[in-house]
């Protein structure tokens, strides 16, 4: 089963393996810990509960008030077409 929590610290290493692994120009570690430090920034992660140290996708959303800029959703390759994106998004909102 799914699940989804927020992004740590902790999951920088493996969320960049998959922003390596899906964008042409990936954002840097450091971009993104920059961005967890910022109070109007919510990231989360998905995960396999029995698995949960593996990361299988992220999104994130920049909050502007009552409204969010989505910027970044990325999923690992194996689990593309599984709904991921669509409950990331679902526990951003």
């Amino acid at each position: 089963m799914l699940q989804i929590r927020n992004m740590q610290t902790k999951d920088l290493t493996q969320v960049c393996e998959i922003e390596n692994s899906s964008f042409s120009v990936p954002w840097s570690y450091k971009s993104f810990e920059e961005s967890l430090a910022n109070p109007n920034v919510c990231y989360v992660v998905a995960y396999q509960e029995d698995a949960p140290e593996q990361i299988v996708g992220y999104c994130g959303a920049y909050l502007i008030g009552d409204e969010a800029d989505i910027n970044q959703v990325a999923v690992v390759e194996s689990h593309r077409g599984h709904g991921v994106a669509k409950q990331m998004l679902g526990e951003l909102m």
